[in-house]
């Protein structure tokens, strides 16, 4: 394109821009009313900026962008909904109003999204592309404002989707800012979610000591131990003794994580001192968790010589551990040595935890090596070697290969699956097309289609309360309808006595006269508005 057609396309749009800033002047009403936390107040109907709406629909390719452009440039925070409206279902230019949305003034678009997922996807004048909204929010003000993200998180009542928030803002948290992340996720009592932990040695290796007492400190949950395990490779490259020495004033789990990742880092470089620090420690429960780095790192380079020190030094659970990691040392180097070793063992738990240690590695190998892995693995004759083995991979298998596990659950080795493999990949299929997931769960082993669905409905309820809700009452009367209606109505029960009246007196007498017998140890006064929800009449 030339530049007198660029600058053609350029003034028309300005001037278009013009007359539609003036038309929205006249024609927007004030847009839904924002809802307070305590969500007292009710929303009003609100409107689209109609002469944007028309452009939009009128006006084609860069003109139509810097048209949109524009109009955002101009547009004060409150004019944003307006806006997004217009552009209905055009995603980038959803996704490009949202970003301006939120560096405009986050807590009025936090605001307008609370009081839009109070009500049904489908209400009138109801914003488009909600959960893209809320996405890019949280990451533009986990950005600029980390502890305005988490105080908002954090005072704003319990709703359906507060939990699905609280998850994101900590995905956003996490690429910027672990230690507000890692607080957030302990006072949100978030436990089993793994966040993207690769800026945590960064974060670490500024000060190694800070780090680990505040993983220590709010050490609830996978990920904080996981963030100990970063914490430790970062400290054991700067003053590895130093860091050994604060670990062993650290409880249990802490110490377990933190001192061994220290430990193996020392030893790569220098293993004479590494053993000498570990064979010196008088705590055996210290000397045994120094032990498991120690042995990982000698048995890359002398298996002989770590095994015949683990046998010396080292007894029970401790020596199992031991064990385990030569094998996965030495399988990083030979996977055909590393059985062999386990062939020459005598059957038990030592065994069990080197053929974990050898599966791991293979297992990590690639998705090419995963099916030979996954062969081996079924074949293990005991049942609690092949579940130990498979839950050292599973979580971050989940998280870096979802369509995998998916996969994994409905093929040929799906009996190794362990129930919470099964409940994550469930709960990730909801999130993204809860019809879909429930037929998904349905190519489940028969014993593990309710536990799935029981997942997906949970899941299903928090992103899209009505659909779960007009699911259950279109099934068939039975067993699966009896679970999901009380589901449902627990869930709602909790949370919101007004939505779980609502919904009960959509379901036949009988159905509402068994649930409400389930609430006979709720709290009366709990029970008491259900029953008076109930007995509202429908909205006109």
């Amino acid at each position: 394109m030339n530049r007198a057609a660029l600058n053609t396309i350029a003034a028309s749009a300005l001037a278009l821009v013009a007359g539609v800033a003036a038309g929205s002047l006249r024609s927007i009403s004030p847009d839904r009313k924002r809802a307070s936390s305590s969500g007292k107040d009710a929303p009003e109907t609100p409107q689209t900026n109609e002469p944007m709406a028309r452009a939009m629909k009128t006006e084609m390719g860069a003109k139509r962008w810097l048209l949109l452009v524009s109009a955002a440039e101009k547009a004060t925070a409150r004019d944003m909904p307006g806006l997004i409206r217009a552009a209905g279902n055009d995603s980038a230019a959803v996704r490009m109003l949202a970003g301006h949305w939120a560096v405009l003034d986050p807590k009025d678009m936090f605001a307008s999204l609370y009081a839009e997922l109070l009500v049904p996807e489908d209400s009138p004048g109801a914003l488009p592309q909600r959960w893209t909204l809320c996405d890019t929010l949280f990451e533009e003000w986990a950005k600029s404002d980390p502890a305005g993200v988490v105080e908002a998180l954090t005072d704003i009542q319990n709703f359906s989707a507060r939990e699905t928030m609280r998850h994101s803002v900590v995905r956003e948290l996490m690429k910027g800012d672990v230690e507000t992340g890692i607080r957030a996720m302990s006072d949100w009592t978030i436990t089993n979610y793994l966040p993207d932990m690769k800026n945590v040695a960064a974060w670490a290796a500024r000060d190694p000591r800070h780090a680990a007492e505040v993983a220590a400190k709010y050490s609830r949950g996978y990920a904080a131990q996981e963030a100990l395990k970063h914490i430790g490779k970062a400290w054991a490259a700067s003053d590895p003794e130093g860091g050994l020495r604060f670990a062993s004033t650290l409880p249990g789990p802490s110490r377990s994580a933190l001192a061994p990742e220290i430990l193996r880092g020392w030893a790569e470089r220098d293993l004479a001192s590494a053993a000498r620090f570990t064979a010196a420690q008088t705590d055996t429960t210290f000397r045994n968790a120094l032990a498991q780095g120690l042995v990982g790192a000698w048995g890359k380079k002398d298996p002989a010589g770590a095994l015949a020190w683990s046998q010396e030094n080292l007894s029970g659970t401790a020596r199992n551990d031991a064990v385990g990691g030569i094998v996965q040392a030495v399988a990083e180097k030979n996977l055909v040595t590393a059985g062999e070793l386990i062939a020459g063992m005598d059957a038990g738990p030592t065994q069990d935890r080197a053929a974990a240690s050898l599966f791991e590695v293979w297992f990590k190998k690639g998705a090419d090596q995963r099916d030979a892995a996954l062969e081996w693995l079924a074949a293990l004759p005991d049942k609690e070697a092949r579940r130990a083995a498979l839950e050292r991979v599973q979580w971050d298998w989940v998280w870096s290969d979802p369509a995998g596990v998916r996969d994994f659950v409905t093929g040929p080795h799906r009996d190794l699956a362990s129930s919470g493999m099964i409940q994550q990949v469930a709960r990730q299929q909801a999130g993204k097309n809860p019809e879909a997931a429930m037929e998904w769960a349905g190519k489940l082993p028969a014993e593990r289609v309710s536990e799935a669905r029981e997942q997906i409905l949970q899941t299903w309820l928090q992103v899209r309360p009505e659909g779960a809700t007009n699911y259950a009452r279109n099934l068939p009367a039975g067993d699966d309808r009896d679970r999901a209606v009380r589901t449902i109505a627990t869930h709602l029960g909790w949370g919101s006595p007004e939505q779980a009246g609502a919904f009960l007196k959509t379901l036949p007498d009988a159905e509402q006269k068994a649930v409400m017998e389930s609430f006979a140890n709720m709290d009366p006064k709990h029970r008491s508005k259900i029953e008076a929800a109930m007995k509202q009449p429908p909205a006109k």
